[in-house]
This record gives C-alpha cells, sequence and structure tokens, in this order.
C-alpha cells in the first residue's frame, strides 16, 4: 500500500499491511518507478484534491511497472469528510483491517485509459502548448516522431554536493560536512538543459551542477556525485497530422524523452513540458516524461449509443443497394458544393472507407484497403473533391509528387548527419501515415524512382530506412490515393479521347504490367472539366460531419475477424473473380490472379460504405449483392467507350492464338518468303531494313509480305522495328516445312 504519510503508514503496518509512503508529499513521485517492477500496488491518498490528483499521476507513473495497481478511493465514502485519511478510517470511524480490503477488493484496476482519462494534466494540441500561458508548463499533447538521433545521454536524477573541508576564506558560503542536493522532479525539468547535450565537457557539467545546488563555481573542496542515472533520448516531433488544424503549418520540436525512447513514425500521447532553452536562443524544446499510445480517434473509438444512432442514418437510407450509394454520392455533392463526376466521387469515397486486412478462408490478414489511380482532364475535380472529402472527414493527408517537390527520402525517410556530427533516423511522409491515407497528386509528373519505391510500398507494407547502425524498418500500410492528368510528353498536351484505350494511358504513367497489376482500382474520367454550369444548381442536402466522421472511424477501427465473409460469400466472390478474368484477362494484369482479393476489398468497401452490419454494430457484413455491386462497378470501369478493356483484350488474343486457318496462311507465306518468316522466327525484334538485306526482297515485295503478315496478325511494327507476335510463334512450330511445292 502507498499512503499519503508517515502517520497512514505506520498505522497501516499495525494492521498488518505492507505499506509505504513516498517524501515530498501527494504530488511527488518516488525517484525510480523500477522499485516497483512485478509488484501489486494500491495508492490510499487522502481525500482531498491534492489526494485526488496527485493518486491519479503517481499511478500514471508506476503503471509501466507495475503487475497490478489500484486506486483506492472507495474509503473516501467512509471518510467524507474534506481531508480525512486512513488515519480517520480506522481510529475516527472504527473500521477493521477486513473493511479496508473489501474496499481495496471491490476497486477496479488502473488501465491506460483511466491516466488519459482522468489525468490532471490537460491535454493540448502542440500550438496551444506555444501559448504564454502554457510555457513551462506540465501538459499533455498527441504528437508524431518526425526523426530520431542516435545519440543518448546518462542523465543524473539526483546530485549531491559535499563540503569536504573549509580554508577559512571568507567568501566561503558552506561549513565542513554541509551537503546540498538536487533532485529531478517535475518542476525543475528545464534544469537537465544544463546536464546534458550542448556539447558540455566534464568541467561545464560540474560548475552547472554547482549552480543547481545553489553553490558557488569558486566554492573549494566540494564533493559533486551524480546517482539515480537515467537515459535521455532525443528526438524530434511534429503535431499529430489528425491533430493538426488544417490552415496551419505544422511545426517541429526538438524533444528530449526521459526513460522512454521514441520510434520514428510512431504516434504517442506525451507529457512534458515545453521551455525556453538557455543555450540556443531560447528556442522552445520539448521535455518530456511520460508517453503512452496516441490517443486518436481510430484506436480509441468505441461503439455507443450515439454511433450507433450516427451510423443508423446510413445504415436506413432506403432503396437497393444501387440507389443507396447513388444517394451517398449525390449528398457528397453537396460537400463539394458543385455538380461533380460519379465515377469520381464513389471511386475515392470508396477507397477511404476500406478496412486494414480481412480473413478469407484459411488466408489470414490479407491487406484489405485499396490502392486507387485515378486519371482525369485538367479541371474535373479531382483535387477538391479529395479535399472536400479530407476536409470532412478529417483524415488523410496531400501530398504532390511533382518534379522535384516529392523526392525518396522526404516519402520513405533516411538518414542524415546534424550539426553535431550524430546523426538522426527520419520517417518518411508514408510511414508517419502508417494506418492512414496518403493523396498523391500529380502523380503523372513524378520520377520513375518515385513510382518503384511506392510499389515496394504496396508490395510489403512497410519501408526500410538505411541508416549508419543497419537498416531500419518500419510499418507502412498506408490506403494510396494517385490523382493524374494524362502524361504529357515533349510538350504536347492530349485528350483522354485521342487515346485508343485506357491501357495506353495507364501504361504511359505506370511503365510495367506488374506496377499496373498492384493497382484494385484505376478509374479513367473523359470528362473534360468544361461541361456547361448550372449557376440554380442545388445538391442536396449532406449528413452532418458528425455522422460521415463516425462511419470512417468505424471503419478504420474494424479488425479482420471483425469483417464477415462467409463461406457462401468466399465462393461468390472467386466464381466472380473467375468470370472477369475469362473476359479481361491479358498481358496487362487488370484482374489476373488476385481477382479474388480485388473484388473482395471493392465489396468489403461498399458494405462498410452503406454500414453492412448486425445489432451489435461490431461488424462488417459482406453479402453477395455487395460482391454483384463491386463486379458491376468494375465493368463500369473497365467495359466502356474511354477505357474500352474489352476491346483490347480481343485485340491482344487475336494475336496470341492460332487456328487452323491461321497455320495455312502461315503455310502460304512461309512457301513464297521462307527466308522472311525464318529471320522472323529466329530475331526478337530485327528492324526493316535489317530483314530485306537478309531475305534479299525489294521494297515492293517486302511491303506485300509484310501487309500480310500485319493482317493476319503475326506481326506488329514498333517504329522501324518488325515485332513477332505469339500468334506467329504458335504457328511456325506447326508448319509442314519439308513440304515441296511444284
Amino acid at each position: 500500500l502507498i499512503c499519503a504519510g508517515e502517520k497512514d503508514m505506520a498505522l497501516a503496518r499495525s494492521h498488518g499491511f505492507n505499506a509505504i509512503c513516498i517524501t515530498g508529499g501527494e504530488m511527488s513521485m518516488p525517484l525510480s518507478p523500477t522499485w516497483f517492477t512485478g509488484r501489486d500496488v494500491v495508492i490510499l491518498y487522502d481525500n482531498d484534491e491534492a489526494g485526488k490528483l496527485g493518486a491519479v499521476k503517481l499511478a500514471t507513473y508506476l503503471l509501466p511497472y507495475c503487475n497490478t495497481i489500484k486506486n483506492c478511493t472507495n474509503f473516501h465514502e467512509v471518510c467524507k469528510e474534506d481531508k480525512e485519511d486512513i488515519t480517520d478510517f480506522f481510529n475516527k470511524y472504527g473500521k477493521t483491517r477486513e473493511d479496508l480490503i473489501q474496499c481495496m477488493s471491490n476497486t477496479p484496476y488502473f488501465t491506460e485509459e483511466d491516466s488519459v482519462k482522468n489525468s490532471p494534466i490537460p491535454l493540448i494540441t502542440l500550438q496551444e502548448a506555444t501559448q504564454p500561458t502554457n510555457l513551462n508548463r506540465l501538459v499533455r499533447s498527441n504528437i508524431q516522431v518526425a526523426a530520431v538521433s542516435e545519440v543518448q545521454f546518462a542523465l543524473p536524477c539526483v546530485i549531491t554536493g559535499e563540503k569536504m573541508k573549509t580554508t577559512g576564506d571568507a567568501k566561503e558560503t558552506m561549513v565542513a560536512g554541509e551537503v546540498r542536493d538536487w533532485e529531478l522532479n517535475d518542476n525543475n525539468l528545464v534544469d537537465i538543459l544544463h546536464l546534458i547535450d550542448n556539447n558540455f565537457k566534464s568541467k561545464d557539467i560540474r560548475n552547472n551542477a554547482k549552480e543547481l545546488l545553489h553553490i558557488p563555481k569558486t566554492e573549494k573542496y566540494v564533493s559533486i556525485k551524480y546517482s539515480e542515472k537515467a537515459i535521455v533520448y532525443k528526438a524530434y516531433v511534429t503535431e499529430m497530422l489528425e491533430s493538426m488544424n488544417t490552415d496551419t503549418m505544422p511545426m517541429e520540436y526538438t524533444c528530449y524523452s526521459i526513460g522512454h525512447r521514441l520510434e520514428s513514425g510512431k504516434k504517442y500521447m506525451v507529457t512534458y513540458k515545453l521551455v525556453p532553452h538557455p543555450y540556443k536562443g531560447q528556442q522552445l524544446i520539448m521535455l518530456i516524461t511520460d508517453v503512452v499510445t496516441a490517443n486518436d480517434s481510430v484506436s480509441n473509438f468505441v461503439i455507443t449509443d450515439k454511433v450507433k444512432n450516427d451510423l443508423a442514418v446510413i445504415q436506413n437510407i432506403p432503396g437497393t443497394l444501387t440507389e443507396k450509394v447513388d444517394t451517398l454520392v449525390q449528398k457528397v455533392k453537396g460537400l463539394l458544393g458543385y455538380d461533380g463526376n460519379d465515377t469520381l466521387i464513389t471511386a475515392m469515397d470508396l477507397a477511404y472507407h476500406t478496412v486494414l486486412g480481412f480473413n478469407f478462408g484459411s488466408f489470414k490478414n490479407v491487406r484489405g484497403y485499396l490502392d486507387t489511380l485515378i486519371v482525369g482532364e485538367s479541371r474535373v475535380g479531382k483535387s477538391s473533391t479529395a479535399e472536400a472529402l479530407r476536409t470532412t472527414y478529417q483524415l488523410g493527408t496531400f501530398t504532390s509528387l511533382a518534379g522535384n517537390s516529392a523526392t525518396v527520402p522526404g516519402l520513405i525517410g533516411g538518414s542524415n548527419k546534424t550539426n553535431g556530427g550524430a546523426f538522426q533516423t527520419k520517417a518518411g511522409l508514408i510511414p508517419q501515415n502508417h494506418k492512414g491515407l496518403i493523396i498523391f497528386e500529380e502523380f503523372g509528373k513524378c520520377n520513375t524512382n518515385i513510382v518503384r519505391e511506392l510499389t515496394d510500398v504496396r508490395s510489403s507494407n512497410e519501408v526500410r530506412i538505411t541508416r549508419v547502425s543497419g537498416t531500419l524498418t518500419l510499418p507502412a500500410m498506408v490506403r494510396m490515393i494517385s490523382l493524374s492528368n494524362v502524361k504529357t510528353t515533349s510538350g504536347e498536351i492530349k485528350s483522354i479521347a485521342s487515346y485508343p484505350n485506357g491501357i495506353s494511358i495507364v501504361t504511359e504513367l505506370v511503365s510495367t504490367a506488374e506496377d499496373i497489376a498492384r493497382y484494385d482500382v484505376i478509374a479513367i474520367l473523359s470528362d473534360k472539366g468544361s461541361k456547361e454550369i448550372n449557376p440554380m444548381w442545388r445538391p442536396e442536402e449532406p449528413f452532418a460531419d458528425e455522422i460521415y466522421q463516425t462511419r470512417i472511424r468505424w471503419v478504420w477501427s474494424r479488425k479482420p475477424e471483425q469483417v464477415i465473409l462467409s463461406d457462401e460469400v468466399c465462393n461468390y466472390i472467386i466464381g466472380a473473380a473467375n468470370d472477369l478474368n475469362s473476359k479481361y484477362d491479358c498481358h496487362i494484369k487488370i484482374f489476373g490472379t488476385e481477382a479474388w482479393k480485388k473484388v473482395a476489398r471493392l465489396a468489403i468497401a461498399v458494405a462498410a460504405y452503406t454500414v453492412s452490419t448486425d445489432e451489435t454494430y461490431n461488424n462488417i457484413i459482406v453479402k453477395t449483392e455487395h460482391v454483384d455491386w463491386a463486379v458491376h462497378f468494375y465493368v463500369s470501369l473497365y467495359d466502356n467507350p474511354t477505357f474500352r478493356l474489352k476491346e483490347y483484350v480481343e485485340s491482344e488474343r487475336r494475336y496470341s492464338v492460332i487456328d487452323d486457318d491461321g497455320v495455312q496462311l502461315l503455310t502460304n507465306l512461309y512457301i513464297k518468303a521462307p527466308a522472311l518468316l525464318l529471320m522472323l522466327e529466329q530475331e526478337a525484334r530485327p528492324s526493316r531494313n535489317t530483314l530485306m538485306a537478309a531475305v534479299g526482297l525489294d521494297t515492293k515485295d517486302y511491303n506485300i509480305l509484310m501487309n500480310q503478315l500485319i493482317r493476319g496478325s503475326f506481326v506488329k511494327l514498333v517504329g522501324n522495328d518488325v515485332l513477332p507476335t505469339e500468334r506467329f510463334r504458335l504457328g511456325m512450330a506447326k508448319v509442314l516445312r519439308n513440304e515441296t511445292v511444284t
């Protein structure tokens, strides 16, 4: 038992309890929390403000170390008067040992949630912390670690100065045997800046220690001893993205964390003081005393009656699933303030409403969030739609990939040397948004190495930062929405309608087939953004912002086991995926072997978007109607006059299969010009000039034969080169080459 003072402690011990107290009062902390490692602790502080606040503070301080801890205030129901204590419990009210045991038994265990909820320390933003009234005051904030330094410092928590002998000098201020001490506590945190970092030499630290002990630097024969050392870690932190006001620029602070190692890219709720640094021009420095998991709205989301009521508003939209989605899309236009593109809104909103993972049969924790690429003409509303959703949901972040504004270190992270010669590891934008969402603008203008890095992140769900001390791996499960115009080449601006199909648009932006295959949704918007505007158009009234915010936090907080996919639905998804592949399978794997995952992700997203759940509101229930909707949406994206995937597949298949008529045609051509066909068979990509020179054909005969090969889908012309197709090679394997034609 930890009691408020010596009197309470002695009385508790007389009743057979293992009781202690902490010198310095109820707001003081023990010198080392590690003394309580593995202990079962009950705090029994007085019934007054200092006792109540001190008990919460102490419980929070000891929570990471104790086996269990309780803040017992039940005995206050007996000791109801102000400042009454355990002594009154026994002496004034005549209670027994068993009565106190009962009070302690009825007290729930103290949790991290209790420390956050009951803390007397105000929870404010970093921007609020810079107000003069909050400087040098103990506060709490949600922060994100931008970078960590590789250096660490040993901080003495107790400094003792003892006068060993006197000299008779009139300037002496101490007598022999006199001891002065300094002990680190919440009130003197700023003192640590005189003891660590700043390139101090031993002599500097000794002189500074004397000042803390109020001993003149000139005082002789003083023994300075340092004890109870703690490790201090240096890092650089910013406002947690969710907490940050969208109208302000994020501020970065240097921080010293006492006893808690912060990890780059991670989010925490920290207890700290913001103080001016005495050696760095009064620059504000953060001194962190306590660290817990960040108090963000997703990880702390709890289903309450209000949450159920908010979700029911969306759940009870009348009509079929298609009609519900359409209603939601039309209401989003009320957030935009103009008649936006339906496909754009749907694709972007579904990308927002995705879970991190789901279970599918024997596959566990399959990636659940959509990776979306949206390509449209200028002024079609890509950025304004994304900004309206981000502002409403208060989740997600924007970044531009144009030119030099985006770098691999900026997105992924890196290690660099500071002015003092030490190294700091900085987490990039992607790991900082772990479990969040990033909207990439100007995707078509980014460097190829950026596309390659994004592909690696999507594949592994993590980033790797190379450091002097070894590679650091950070988790990076991030929802990504990439926005782009068509690729501009040689200064030429082309319209989407000028492309033969959507595949040619996408391959200009994403050069490799395997990278294209990793996108779950690709939306090509043919609108030119110049349609006639009706100034009198009035959108549907959107829902209140809190309803939208409740829904997305409900979705983002769902765990894989809370996404319900029955065996029937799983088999239905597999069947739907196979059907899509049979119709649209080609070299560019829009669906491919991962088709079942893509269909499942989109079906889960639309189920979450329309709040398909049970009476507990804990689960997302995926039904066959959601799978049907997902398949229909995919077909509407790819099988239309703009994307023309079906026509592309049919064209590609003409070059990849052979029939008897094709074999006969190729045989006839072989009889006419065997040297030409043999040359094509042996070369991967011969040029026109090489072919003509090798086979001895004049221009007229060469052109006649080449036109027949092209009409037969046996070759393609790529610039000045001739590319034999798969159909040609399959046919040549069946040509009877030993026949003699007279």
